[in-house]
C-alpha cells in the first residue's frame, strides 16, 4: 500500500494542531502526531540534549506509523522554523514507497496576535508566546513547501485545501 506523509509547519498559533486534527477526521486510515507531544516537559528546556531526544522520539513514532499497514496517511505537525529541522527528521525515516507532502501555514501578524491573545486569556499559552511567534513569521517565507495563507480560513477550510493535494 502506498503511504502519504504530510508535514504541516508554521509558527505557534497558526493553527497546525487544529488543522491536523480536522484533517485526520476527514481521512480514513490516518494517524496524527503533533511534535509537541514528544516534548511536553516542565520546565520546558531547549538545549542540545532535549533537542536530540525530541527528534529521536518524533522519528521513532513516525517510522512506526509508516511501517504499520493500518494507516495509509501519516500526519505530522510541529514548529519547524528552520527547514533543516524537517530535513533532519525526514533523513531518519524509512520513506520507501512514501509520498511526502509538506505544507507551511502562513498567517498575517494581526490575525496571529488575535489568535494568541485568545489562547493566553484562556490559559493555554504563556504571554511571551506572542513576541516569539511574531518574530518567527519571516523565517517561513522561503521554506520549500506548499504555502497556505490561513489568515482568513477556518481549520476545515485549510484541511480541505490540504486534501486537494492527496
Amino acid at each position: 500500500m502506498e503511504k502519504t506523509l504530510i508535514f504541516v509547519n508554521g509558527t505557534m498559533g497558526s493553527g497546525k494542531t487544529t488543522v491536523c486534527r480536522e484533517l485526520a477526521s476527514l481521512i480514513a486510515d490516518s494517524v496524527f502526531l503533533d511534535g509537541d507531544w514528544c516534548w511536553f516537559s516542565d520546565p520546558f528546556k531547549v538545549d542540545d540534549a532535549t533537542k536530540k531526544v525530541v527528534i529521536d522520539n518524533i522519528s521513532y513514532c513516525l517510522n512506526n506509523f509508516l511501517a504499520c499497514d493500518s494507516w495509509r496517511v501519516v500526519i505530522f505537525c510541529w514548529v519547524m522554523d528552520d527547514p533543516t529541522i524537517a530535513e533532519t527528521v525526514l533523513k531518519r525515516l524509512d520513506l520507501n514507497g512514501v509520498r511526502i507532502l509538506r505544507f507551511t501555514l502562513d498567517i498575517d501578524d494581526g490575525e496571529l496576535r488575535k489568535r494568541l491573545e485568545k489562547d493566553i486569556r484562556g490559559g493555554s499559552r504563556r504571554p511571551s508566546v506572542t513576541s516569539d511567534a511574531i518574530k518567527r513569521l519571516p523565517l517561513y517565507a522561503e521554506h520549500p513547501t506548499i504555502h497556505i495563507d490561513v489568515s482568513e480560513l477556518t481549520a476545515k477550510g485549510v484541511a480541505n485545501k490540504i486534501l486537494s493535494y492527496l
